[in-house]
């Protein structure tokens, strides 16, 4: 295994040495590996493993502010809030007046604490699904973290269908107007009108509200840049968008969000 990992570790220096810019995931492909087997090789001496996502998420409850990540290949959205945990149905669950995150753990694979790698930097929680792609990415302040969380002993694995789960927290929602999620974040932003953003998998199921204010477009991006929220949307690299109750866009790997335009 050690030498498993010297030898992954050699390849990626190579590639870094070529593009050093990439993200981790990236460089995963290039290597024929998955970014969470690569994760404790990229960030060597950062990177821990948490055996109990449960005790972690009772943790980040006693935190008066979270940034909570969720991120397919075309988006990216973001939110700090304070957070409540607990289970629901069999899952994990996070949740706040403004979003709700619920974990099956049955779909689960690896979670890190990732320590900061300067002073100012905050520190981070990695969730990966089975497959080894990034499922949900938490960060904190530096001193958030208790260190106790990494002699747990392993937590029990449940399963869950937390897609059906977000269900029950999705606030009303009225039919599409527009054909674009660009031309439905202008017209949110315009008539101060909330937004529903999610994400959902077999592994986590993920739903943030929150109503436009500052977007702009910046580096082939189309964003929202408010206090407590971010989206950055890659429009070029959507492949299909499908109007109902909701907006869904589709990459060409086939990951989905949906946006929902609120009452």
């Amino acid at each position: 295994m050690v030498a498993v990992k010297e030898e992954l570790a050699a390849r990626l220096a190579e590639l870094r040495q070529k593009n050093p810019h990439a993200y981790p995931r990236d460089y995963a492909a290039l290597l024929g590996t998955t970014e969470a087997e690569l994760t404790p090789v990229f960030y060597p001496e950062r990177a821990f493993e948490l055996p109990d996502l449960e005790a972690t998420f009772a943790a980040l409850a006693k935190l008066p502010r979270v940034k909570l990540m969720a991120r397919t290949a075309f988006a990216v959205f973001e939110l700090f809030t304070r957070v409540d945990d607990g289970r629901q149905a069999g899952a994990l669950v996070l949740k706040s007046d403004n979003c709700f995150v619920a974990l099956n753990t049955a779909a689960l694979g690896r979670v890190y604490f990732l320590a900061p790698a300067a002073e100012k930097e905050k520190a981070a929680f990695l969730v990966f699904d089975k497959n080894g792609a990034a499922a949900l990415k938490i960060y904190i302040e530096p001193d958030g973290f208790d260190a106790a969380l990494l002699k747990m002993p392993a937590a029990r694995v449940t399963g869950a269908d937390v897609v059906a789960l977000l269900e029950g927290v999705r606030a009303g929602s009225v039919p599409m107007t527009v054909d674009t999620p660009r031309r439905l974040i202008e017209a949110a932003a315009a008539q101060k009108l909330p937004l529903g953003f999610e994400l959902a998998t077999d592994a986590i199921a993920v739903y943030m509200k929150h109503t436009p204010v500052k977007i702009a477009d910046a580096r082939g991006w189309f964003n929202i840049l408010d206090e407590n929220f971010n989206l950055h949307l890659k429009e070029e690299a959507i492949l299909n968008i499908e109007t109902g109750a909701a907006m869904r866009l589709i990459g060409e790997a086939g990951e989905t969000i949906k946006l929902w335009s609120l009452t």
